[in-house]
Parts: structure tokens; sequence; C-alpha cells
């Protein structure tokens, strides 16, 4: 019996291998369009995304102004500009001071705080023109007399000084010699019962307040004599106080001032006064 042969391989021609070749090639070729195609969606991709950020960017600057000096309060492009210019942390604190500001404006607006700014301006304004009337009133009360003008004082004094000033006596004092128009007398550092303290009460230590004790001319236009109070090289008047601390004394006969008069060197009088028992 006739063995079979075996089947014949199948041979290799030029023809064969070219073609296998080629099929690789284009398999090749067809790898390498789709990773081109895939390469370039992407750039497309990327593109068009770079081009959004972009615009997002130029809208986020926009408006946008420099702030060069700090101490002034910015302008909205200022603030713009300083906010897109922030670190995270100072974002945060800008965050937090503007919801503060913002509850803030919110408690002024639900309880009427500029309508009572307002109303408040309106009562000091009131009050002003009430004290102004007051300031007038007391000068009308100034060249109505002495115990007017004693009223006046005190009202100026409840007008000017502060609320928690005490009072440095309770009355105001008026002269006896001042009061009969012997302001040489109230200012003399000697009376008729001997030493004497200028212009001040005896009992309080209240200054006088006639008007021969400072540079206010009287409320009715009424001027101290010429010898009512020594005078400086410049012709203006002694204080009462300057008249004790130099010694100064007024002689009520001939009245002249002068000073260092002692009973080994008594002041001359062309007319000495008459001694008399009460002040």
């Amino acid at each position: 019996m006739t063995q079979p042969s075996p089947a014949a391989e199948p041979r290799h021609t030029a023809d064969t291998t070219t073609s296998n070749a080629l099929n690789q090639l284009h398999a090749r070729a067809e790898k390498a369009e789709a990773e081109r195609d895939a390469y370039r969606d992407a750039w497309h991709s990327a593109k068009d995304r770079a081009r959004k950020a972009h615009t997002a960017l130029a809208a986020l600057h926009e408006g946008e102004q420099p702030r060069d000096d700090e101490r002034i309060v910015p302008t909205p492009g200022q603030w713009i500009w300083q906010w897109n210019r922030a670190t995270p942390e100072q974002r945060l604190e800008f965050a937090a001071r503007l919801i503060s500001g913002s509850e803030r404006a919110d408690r002024c607006v639900l309880e009427h705080h500029p309508a009572q700014i307002e109303q408040l301006k309106d009562r000091a304004a009131q009050a002003e023109a009430a004290i102004d009337r007051v300031r007038t009133y007391a000068a009308d009360l100034d060249r109505a007399g002495w115990t007017q003008a004693a009223i006046a004082r005190r009202i100026r004094a409840a007008l000017d000084e502060p609320h928690n000033q005490p009072a440095t006596t309770g009355h105001d004092y008026l002269s006896t010699g001042c009061l009969h128009g012997r302001h040489d007398y109230c200012n003399n550092t000697r009376g008729i019962a001997g030493p004497k303290t200028p212009a001040q009460c005896k009992f309080c230590a209240a200054q006088c307040v006639c008007h021969c004790h400072s540079e206010r001319p009287h409320p009715d236009g009424e001027q101290p004599a010429a010898s009512a109070r020594p005078v400086h090289p410049d012709g203006t008047p002694y204080r009462y106080s300057e008249i004790a601390a130099e010694g100064w004394e007024h002689c009520d006969g001939c009245g002249q001032w002068g000073r260092g008069w002692t009973s080994a060197s008594p002041h001359d009088c062309p007319n000495p006064p008459k001694a008399a028992t009460e002040e």
C-alpha cells in the first residue's frame, strides 16, 4: 500500500514577502495617522482652553487701576487691582473685614442711625442757640446793676466751667468800699482797722467782683478814679494781686499810692483822712 506523501509546505516567493511587508506598513501608517489625529485634536483642545483662559484672565483684570498709596482710600478699580494680587491669607482677611463692615452697615440701617445722627445734630444746634440766648441775657444783666451783674457772672460760670469744677465760694462778694465808690480803699493793703487783704472777703476769701480789679470796664460805662490803683510804667493799672505782692499802700487823704511807708518814714499826707469807727 502506498503511503500518502506529507503535505507540501507553502513556498514563499518574492511576491508573498512583498505583500506582507506592505500590509505591515499600511497598518503602521494607519496607526500613525490615528495618533496624529489624536494629537491634533488634543492640540486644538488645548489651544481652545488657552484662549478661554486668556479671555477669562482679561475679564478678571478689566477695570483695574494700580494703587500706589496705601494711605488713600482706594477707588473700585484700585480695590480690584489689590484683590487680584493679594495672597490667599490677605483675601481671607479682606473678606472678613467686608463681612464685618456689612454687618455694621445693616445694624445702622435697621436701627436708623442716620436719622438719629441728624436728630442729634438738630438738638446740638438748638442747644447752641439756647446758650447764645442765655449769654445775651447775661450781658443784659451785666448792665442792669451790681445784683444783676452777680447773677450774670453765675450764669457764665455755669456755662463755661467744667461740670465737676467745685465752686470757690458760696457768694459773690462786693466790698463796701467799692459799693460806695471807694475803690482805692478796697485795693489797699491797709484799712481803718489795720492791715487787710485787698479785694477779698474776710470770712471766705471770695474775691471782690468790682470792675476795678480787672481790665473790664464798668457795666454802666463808669471808669474808676485815676487813684483807684497804681499804674505800671506803660500806663496799665496794677492788679490787686500785684498791689498786695509788691507792698503798695494807698493814702485815703490825698489819694496817692506808695511803697515803703513805715512809722519811721511815714507818708506826708497834705489832707489826712478823718478817723472812723466803721468801714
